[in-house]
């Protein structure tokens, strides 16, 4: 059978066409016909502008351009990058104009999820505290913090996930703290050792993220293109 990929909650950049300006944000919700996203800017948008798409997936990326219908207000606060001075999230719904293009992924994904937590021992900017994780991919995940961590930091965490408690050893790959002024950092973490059991386990949460952002009634091809590198010109 074909395999519907997973989408949903996952990044995205997106271009738009008028002005051919680039932007960040995330996949609240894609179905065959809309595309509805997160960003966090101090651009304004207005319906009817048309955007190209870039959604990172597992496995396979989806391009697509789709046309503005909705703008409204989304009330998040979350420090999933750095936070522009003027900047506040918005909610865009999109029509969808084209059809959608899947091609395999050349990045690692990562989706949003909710109620998951990390215990995070004492460093030497924080005490210990338990940190809400904003995001997941297959090796990795990143938290919200009160202090700034050292890129190459190594550092024990415990994970509580999905009625699992996993316990892995990870490496600090960035920090970035959320707004000029602000006391908040996300940290981005690369996991670089579990026990046996706690990978198994870990790879059973993140099979099951992929399971509810799968978007039904969007097949990747039985039968997947084949991957053609581009010659480089002769010089």
């Amino acid at each position: 059978m074909p395999e519907q990929p997973a989408l949903n909650n996952a990044r995205t950049s997106f271009q738009r066409l008028t002005d051919a300006r680039f932007f960040h944000g995330w996949v609240k919700k894609i179905s065959p016909r809309l595309i509805t996203v997160h960003v966090l800017t101090d651009v304004p948008f207005a319906a009817g502008e048309d955007l190209a798409f870039q959604v990172f997936g597992s496995d396979y990326d989806a391009f697509l351009e789709a046309e503005i219908a909705h703008i409204t207000a989304a009330d998040l606060d979350l420090p999933f990058h750095k936070k522009p001075k003027e900047g506040t999230w918005v909610e865009i719904e999109c029509r969808i104009t084209t059809d959608v293009s899947l091609k395999a992924t050349t990045a690692l994904p990562r989706f949003l999820v909710a109620g998951f937590v990390a215990h995070v021992p004492a460093s030497e900017f924080n005490q210990s505290a338990t940190a809400t994780i904003l995001d997941i991919g297959p090796q990795g995940f990143s938290f919200v913090s009160d202090g700034p961590y050292r890129k190459g930091e190594k550092i024990e965490v415990t994970i509580r996930a999905r009625g699992q408690t996993m316990k892995c050893e990870v490496e600090v790959r960035n920090c970035n703290q959320y707004g000029p002024s602000s006391d908040q950092y996300r940290v981005g973490l690369q996991i670089t050792g579990m026990s046996r059991i706690d990978a198994c386990n870990w790879q059973d949460v993140y099979a099951s993220i992929l399971e509810v952002n799968r978007v039904p009634g969007l097949f990747v091809p039985i039968h997947k293109a084949r991957v053609q590198r581009v010659q480089k010109p002769a010089a």
